[in-house]
């Protein structure tokens, strides 16, 4: 997915505390503590003002990033993704975790999509596709890890922050989401002060056809062509750069912990 914002941005990737390649902290933790972590990378390589683009659970993460510095923020893209709060959360998928692995199954094409009946899935080769992809069994950390992250999402609610958010934002949403349904990114549009007024010729809410949770090829070259000219002052370190790195600030009582971070693109 990285490949297209590449070729014209320098782009950040990391893995969330307690996911994927990053430590899983000993203690739960908040959105807020992983905009925290967000800050602390961006300060880490040096950028002074950047772009956020956050999918689903990264999309709640950014608006709490946006609020909390809206000087450094200069546009935003929030994708699949809800505000929680007055503004309608996502699914509960801590209560479809909490389902056996057959249950969970059955349950979770419909909840990607609400196109993905049996009937539909049968005679749809990329449903079928994504929905045989093999998923790693969670134990251990991993299971722990992934509790703190359903944990933190659960009670996610950015709804009263938004208004303090004031770079432009674009709002995409898939038309048949099940995890963050159009509505809930409408409310969230209307809340913002600063919405990307028209999208292929679409009001406020962008969303791109019949698309569910996850999101095809094709959506991220629609945002690519929808933002304007790659920044000029990015304040970066030049890249291709692959590396890990230890955050700064303390939290927690003064845990550090490792995340997991890579940054990609042209350089200067």
């Amino acid at each position: 997915m990285l490949g297209p914002f590449t070729k014209r941005f320098q782009v950040l990737a990391f893995d969330h505390r307690g996911m994927g390649e990053s430590s899983v902290p000993e203690n739960e933790y908040a959105m807020s503590d992983l905009a925290d972590d967000v800050i602390a990378l961006v300060d880490h390589v040096g950028w002074t003002r950047f772009r956020v683009f956050g999918i689903s659970f990264g999309g709640m993460v950014a608006q709490h990033v946006a609020a909390l510095i809206p000087e450094r923020s200069e546009r935003m893209v929030l994708a699949c993704t809800s505000s929680g709060g007055a503004g309608g959360s996502s699914y509960p998928l801590h209560e479809l975790y909490a389902l056996s692995d057959d249950e969970r199954a059955q349950r979770f094409p419909t909840v990607l999509d609400t196109r993905f009946t049996p009937e539909f899935v049968a005679n749809d080769e990329m449903a079928r596709l994504l929905l045989s992809a093999p998923r790693p069994m969670l134990t251990g950390e991993a299971k722990r890890g992934l509790d703190f992250q359903m944990n933190a999402r659960r009670h996610h609610d950015a709804f009263d922050l938004l208004p303090s958010i004031s770079c432009p934002v674009m709002v995409a949403a898939g038309a048949t989401d099940g995890i963050a349904p159009p509505e809930n990114c409408q409310r969230l549009a209307e809340r913002l002060q600063r919405v990307v007024p028209r999208v292929h010729g679409r009001a406020h809410v962008h969303a791109p056809g019949p698309l569910g949770h996850a999101s095809d090829r094709r959506v991220p070259r629609r945002l690519i062509r929808l933002r304007t000219r790659p920044r000029r002052d990015t304040g970066t370190t030049p890249g291709p750069i692959r590396r890990s790195a230890r955050s700064s600030p303390s939290w927690n009582g003064g845990i550090a912990r490792d995340l997991r971070l890579r940054v990609h693109g042209p350089s200067r």
